[in-house]
């Protein structure tokens, strides 16, 4: 066992805010990817990898769209640039 065993998106949410903070953008882009791969539904994963920092501009306007197909009422994800 270990962090991430069994794998769930509070941990995986978690890791990406923890390397955020801890300017580790590279692995914080792959766990927020690895995020949504794991659950693609979760609107926070798909926050997450938007807001990481080295993320691409094609990943943070797939994850836009995730957004606002997730939660199309919030007026939060419609002011995403």
């Amino acid at each position: 066992g270990g962090y991430f065993s069994p794998l769930n998106s509070a941990n995986l949410l978690s890791a990406v805010q923890i390397l955020e903070e801890n300017k580790l953008f590279d692995l914080s882009a792959q766990y927020a990817r690895l995020g949504v791969k794991f659950n693609p539904e979760n609107s926070d994963a798909w926050h997450a990898l938007y807001f990481a920092t080295k993320t691409s501009e094609a990943e943070k306007e797939n994850a836009k769209n995730a957004l606002l197909r997730l939660d199309p009422l919030n007026p939060e994800w419609k002011s995403l640039k």
